[in-house]
């Protein structure tokens, strides 16, 4: 079943997807992990241009960028089932 975007979706990535661009990588990281949680395929641009352009690190290490991709993976893999 492919991953349709639906109005409930939509409204719950709406605020992760703004946080991608706050100042703390650690915010922009969960965002990143939210939003492949939620699914909805209309993050995938955002999440592509974070994975390539995002420097941030977390306090533990963590890069952005790192979870920017998981998360865009994880929806192209619900997309393409």
């Amino acid at each position: 079943m492919a991953c349709r975007p639906d109005a409930q979706n939509r409204a719950a990535g709406a605020a992760p997807a703004l946080r991608l661009r706050d100042s703390d990588a650690h915010v922009r990281r969960q965002a990143a992990w939210a939003l492949g949680e939620i699914g909805d395929a209309l993050a995938l641009p955002e999440l592509e241009r974070v994975a390539r352009e995002d420097t941030g690190v977390t306090p533990w290490g963590r890069r952005v960028a790192d979870m920017a991709r998981e998360a865009a993976e994880k929806i192209q893999g619900r997309i393409n089932k």
